[in-house]
């Protein structure tokens, strides 16, 4: 097991997930810029951990959702959560850096993956991920932290990344549709201040 899962791995097996910083109720700000399900499905989730966004989405009428992340923990607590409704949604538990995914999905969706991705060279690895699997028109929705915000996340370092830096990673086939700066709070109360951007894929 490597290094970063076996971190993963311990951080949902010692504690709960509404004891972890980025636990949230309601994924407000994810759920809007996702757009409704004639839009944005099939859908894929990418650090999808065990958010309730899947659920928020399948309330929506979302049918065709993949959920990807390192840690098989994570995972198996969506299965066991979602009941009936697992059937909708496909679980990967794998390393995106290294998994191949089908060149078939018209929303890709990550909450806090790309900026733990430190290396430049992991970051081109990334887009190259997304760009195989999202079709062209299709919508790409980053959530990280901003700028301005930790420069931490879970122990780890993380890349705070700005509008300029996210157009020069996905380059001139992407198209910025909308921002919004976020403030999230932590359950234990800290504020940590996020950057969302929603992109349009030309094609």
């Amino acid at each position: 097991m490597s290094e970063l899962r076996q971190h993963w791995e311990s951080t949902y097996q010692q504690k709960s997930f509404e004891q972890l910083g980025w636990y949230q109720t309601q994924p407000q700000r994810s759920i809007q810029m996702i757009g409704p399900k004639e839009e944005a499905q099939p859908l894929i989730d990418v650090g999808a951990g065990c958010s309730y966004l899947v659920d928020h989405l399948l309330a929506e009428g979302f049918e065709d959702v993949t959920l990807l992340d390192l840690s098989p923990t994570a995972l198996d607590q969506v299965h066991h959560r979602l009941g009936a409704q697992r059937a909708q949604v496909k679980l990967i538990a794998a390393d995106l850096l290294a998994q191949p995914l089908e060149p078939r999905y018209r929303c890709w969706h990550d909450r806090a993956v790309l900026h733990f991705l430190t290396d430049p060279k992991d970051q081109q690895v990334y887009a190259q991920q997304m760009k195989g699997a999202l079709l062209k028109g299709g919508r790409l929705v980053i959530g990280g932290f901003a700028p301005q915000g930790p420069e931490k996340c879970s122990g780890l370092p993380v890349v705070r990344h700005s509008i300029e830096s996210l157009q020069a990673l996905w380059g001139p086939g992407f198209e910025l549709v909308q921002q919004a700066q976020t403030l999230h709070t932590t359950p234990w109360g800290k504020e940590q201040l996020f950057l969302f951007t929603q992109w349009h894929r030309k094609g």
